[in-house]
């Protein structure tokens, strides 16, 4: 019951930053629907994230997040991070990232 209240607070909390924001609440959702058990919502805000700019390579370790990653759609999300990443580093005339 108490971890109830604690997850209902928690998505109050994250309603009043998508309210209140065009970005910067994905993470905190998708922890929360991992919590929650609902994977496939949370690689659907993943994919919006993405999409947004907002999904950085260093978030692949977060330890939550790693629990996905035996998802196709997981990996190839980070792929799609890693192409963009490499995109970015070969206009500045870098090599691709080593990441």
């Amino acid at each position: 019951e108490e971890a109830d209240e604690i997850l209902s607070r928690v998505r109050r909390y994250i309603n009043t930053l998508r309210d209140n924001a065009d970005y910067g609440y994905a993470m905190p959702e998708v922890k929360l629907l991992i919590l929650q058990g609902d994977t496939e919502r949370a690689l659907n805000v993943l994919e919006k994230a993405v999409r947004r700019g907002e999904l950085g390579w260093q978030s692949r370790y977060d330890v939550l997040l790693r629990t996905l990653g035996d998802e196709p759609r997981f990996n190839a999300l980070y792929e799609e991070v890693d192409r963009k990443i490499d995109t970015l580093r070969a206009e500045l005339g870098m090599p691709p990232a080593d990441i």
